[in-house]
């Protein structure tokens, strides 16, 4: 495990929150995790999954608050402008 150690985490596309729990389980402190997803199903599992904000929506619905990481995996191969993804993901990103 890294020497960071966040307490608040931000996953765009999240699926069913498996890097989220992962995170949590893995981490040293407590992890405050938010999950976006466009699929209903897929919110609802990663809510089951112990993620503890999970938001139904696209690149339109970003939290209004910031996260110690935020990231994507294997999402932004879906999505026509990357820009405003990333930009919005280094936006909500505390910076050190």
């Amino acid at each position: 495990m890294l020497g960071f150690n966040p307490s608040s985490a931000f996953e765009f596309g999240c699926g069913s929150g498996k890097n989220l729990k992962l995170l949590k389980d893995k981490s040293k402190i407590e992890v405050d995790t938010c999950g976006l997803d466009i699929s209903v199903i897929n919110v609802f599992q990663a809510h089951c999954n112990g993620v503890d904000s999970v938001i139904r929506g696209d690149e339109r619905h970003f939290p209004l608050r910031k996260f110690d990481v935020s990231f994507t995996c294997s999402v932004l191969d879906h999505i026509e402008d990357i820009t405003n993804i990333v930009g919005n993901l280094q936006e909500m990103t505390n910076k050190a």
